[in-house]
């Protein structure tokens, strides 16, 4: 049962020390309210996908211990991991927002392993000073993934977090160095060092976004989902 996973993950602070890093980063905004967990998978049969549900239930109730809500999505849930799902706190997002999630209270995102542009996507949906400041995102890590992709390609794959990097005018997709505060999750401590590689916390900085260009958070056009990428679901192909 997940009791049982979450029993081992309590006694495992791989993320404990990330997430305080994070909370230090980020104090002058509150405590994260709400938690929106993107793209785990099929918990029932993916043992990297249950590690991973297990330590969002661990970020909410015992290291963040969250007041508000933790959402969940995934496209691919079966009833059987939907009635489990609910049994274990999390209340089911019933539709596919492709991460687009507008948030007005300090929000974790937790996505591990999801694409450039669901990232993307995050940050297209709380553009602005304000917006980002109240995001914190665990997911692959965004100096990673520029560092492995040219930035034009970038700006076609994942435009927003290409608009960022660019805007804050690090280099991004040739260099690396994004300009946005990462602390990397030890993958190397948890005993599978498939559920957390190349993960990092980010978080978005009120006075380091505060010396971005104004101009920057006036172009606003949704992107829109690559209906060639097989890992990217659409809205209209889901249905719960």
């Amino acid at each position: 049962s997940l009791h049982r996973w979450h029993s081992f993950g309590s006694s495992n602070r791989t993320i404990a020390d990330a997430v305080r890093c994070l909370r230090s980063h980020s104090e002058q905004e509150g405590e994260f309210h709400d938690i929106v967990c993107y793209g785990v998978g099929k918990f029932l049969r993916s043992a990297v996908a249950r590690h991973q549900l297990v330590f969002c239930m661990l970020l909410a109730r015992d290291i963040l211990e969250i007041d508000g809500t933790t959402y969940l999505f995934e496209p691919a849930l079966s009833p059987s991991e939907q009635q489990v799902a609910r049994a274990c706190g999390f209340r089911l997002i019933d539709r596919n927002e492709e991460c687009k999630r507008s948030v007005t209270t300090r929000t974790l995102f937790f996505m591990p392993h999801c694409s450039k542009q669901l990232y993307s996507n995050v940050l297209w949906a709380n553009w602005g000073v304000d917006g980002l400041s109240r995001v914190a995102i665990v997911g692959n890590s965004f100096a990673g993934s520029c560092a492995g992709t040219l930035s034009r390609q970038l700006a076609v794959d994942a435009p927003y977090l290409a608009r960022l990097v660019d805007a804050l005018g690090l280099g991004g997709g040739d260099t690396g160095d994004t300009g946005v505060p990462e602390v990397a999750v030890p993958s190397g401590k948890f005993p599978r060092n498939d559920v957390f590689n190349d993960t990092s916390l980010h978080v978005f900085d009120r006075h380091l976004l505060a010396t971005v260009d104004p101009v920057v958070w006036l172009n606003r056009d949704e992107p829109h989902i690559d209906l060639s990428d097989p890992e990217l679901v659409p809205a209209r192909r889901s249905s719960r």
